[in-house]
């Protein structure tokens, strides 16, 4: 099982999980990563490149969105070597659908809230902060920060259009049966106020909304092992 000591997740809108799963098959036998019965779990601060075992839990979920749990945590903004971007710009190119990715934690040194944008085209985009060794970055594995404004920011029409969609099933299933919630639909609010609306809904409503006893983990490990 992943235990987690961040809030990470990736929310990938497409209705079939099992396509998403041969995808994450492909995209990963191209780094010689190969699926494997061991289920060996890498440490999750560790650069994906500098591990030799990858896992990704796949959960399906309502209205046509599927999650994505990690360890590494940090695999889907990192980048292959052969590649100048990040391995869910690829996977969402090749399903040709939009994404987004949340990665909330705080660590001693190492501490940010960022916001991975991603279209169907597999164009990027990064927004909030992220901290190392007690420095602000200019960069998320690679991926520029072209706002400064050290907040989260929405940049994609199909983010501003999940946020305000007061009826959409993502977000008024997660918040409905939450009267402690301070964020009520349809969430228009940016910067401090967005992270933990999404935060709340991938890390204390994920039962609700997606299937975790019937979801799969994947895991895979290096060819040459």
């Amino acid at each position: 099982m992943l235990n987690y000591d961040a809030n990470q997740g990736i929310f990938i809108k497409h209705p079939d999980a099992d396509v998403v799963c041969e995808e994450l098959k492909n995209l990963f036998a191209a780094e010689g990563m190969l699926p494997s019965t061991d289920a060996i779990y890498p440490k999750h601060k560790e650069p994906a490149l500098s591990c030799q075992h990858w896992v990704v839990q796949v959960l399906a979920g309502n209205a046509g969105w599927i999650l994505l749990r990690t360890s590494p945590r940090a695999l889907f903004a990192e980048r292959p070597a052969s590649s100048p971007s990040p391995r869910l710009s690829s996977l969402c190119k090749k399903l040709g659908v939009p994404a987004f990715m949340l990665l909330d934690t705080v660590y001693e040194t190492e501490m940010g809230e960022v916001l991975m944008e991603v279209q169907s085209t597999g164009e990027a985009f990064v927004s909030g902060y992220w901290i190392t060794n007690y420095k602000f970055n200019n960069d998320f594995f690679g991926s520029s920060f072209k706002l400064d404004t050290k907040e989260i920011v929405l940049q994609t029409e199909f983010m501003q259009k999940l946020i305000e969609q007061v009826d959409s099933a993502i977000i008024k299933k997660s918040f409905a049966s939450k009267p402690t919630c301070d964020l009520p639909p349809p969430f228009t609010a940016l910067g401090d106020e967005l992270t933990p609306a999404l935060v709340k809904y991938q890390n204390y409503e994920i039962s609700r909304d997606f299937n975790s006893t019937g979801g799969k983990t994947l895991f895979f490990c290096a060819n040459s092992l």
